[in-house]
């Protein structure tokens, strides 16, 4: 199953990308395809369209087409989202049974996640080809390509947090559990 691999790096290390593409993995990309996160938290949904000191930009090497089509990716997946999660709002609101009776809010919570859960299936087995998830003391970085996610691993492999050390000896291995 293709999942996203995930690779820890400890926050605040500047991250060395192989000099390929991210996406189809051509030698000595032109562009670079730019992704920025902000820290996860509640806050983040608030304040996402601030410039923070608690936001991490990445440049990833890939080809001037490979780039424009991630973020064509990624802007057709914030708008899928945004459909999904309103058309599971209301239709969870109109099926609700006579207001908030006591199954009321079990049929509302089933049925929005019937509504969600092919996107969850969909995000789960088709993951962006390059993406990161800012935490509290380490940045993930995660890859679709299992051999752009190996060369990320011996590039970076000071830096990787010390629980994920032991872990990447089965990424660069190969193994593919």
């Amino acid at each position: 199953m293709p999942l996203s691999i995930d690779i820890p790096l400890r926050l605040g290390c500047e991250p060395r990308f192989p000099p390929m593409c991210v996406r189809c993995g051509a030698l000595s990309p032109d562009s670079f395809y730019t992704r920025s996160v902000a820290r996860n938290g509640w806050a983040q949904f608030l304040f996402w369209w601030h410039p923070s000191k608690h936001k991490l930009i990445a440049n990833a090497p890939a080809c001037h087409q490979c780039a424009r089509a991630m973020r064509f990716s990624r802007i057709l997946r914030y708008v899928v989202q945004l459909v999904v999660f309103s058309a599971a709002a209301i239709v969870a609101i109109k099926l609700m049974p006579g207001g908030w009776k006591p199954y009321g809010k079990l049929v509302m919570v089933v049925t929005g996640f019937m509504c969600v859960a092919p996107l969850m299936a969909y995000e789960i087995i088709r993951p962006a080809w390059f993406d990161i998830t800012l935490a509290s003391k380490y940045v993930d970085y995660e890859f679709r390509d299992r051999v752009y996610a190996r060369l990320f691993v011996l590039a970076n492999f000071e830096s990787l947090t010390p629980e994920f050390k032991a872990e990447s000896a089965r990424i660069v291995e190969g193994d593919p559990s």
